[in-house]
């Protein structure tokens, strides 16, 4: 496993944006020796990643607090529920 940070890493961060942007969290799998990458997840994980898309096309004009007030609302109640099970998905299909 290596972490990388995405403020320090532009050119990679940059071939795996989320909807035109550098999100994070973000995860790259790749091969040991070759690098070849084998899949990658993130920055959400898929049921907070609709929940968002459905608030945002219900509030329009949503105000960016708003926003992240309610998806940490998500967040919270999930707790980690979302994000364990995407994982093992991930995992599954790469492995």
């Amino acid at each position: 496993m290596k972490i990388i940070f995405r403020d320090e890493n532009p050119d990679l961060m940059n071939k795996y944006l989320t909807n035109g942007t550098r999100s994070v969290p973000k995860l790259i799998c790749s091969e040991n020796e070759s690098g070849k990458v084998i899949g990658t997840w993130g920055p959400r994980p898929e049921g907070i990643k609709q929940k968002a898309e459905k608030f945002k096309f219900e509030n329009p004009r949503f105000a960016t607090d708003e926003f992240k007030k309610q998806l940490h609302l998500w967040y919270a109640q999930d707790r980690g529920d979302s994000v364990q099970y995407d994982f093992l998905i991930f995992l599954n299909r790469q492995f």
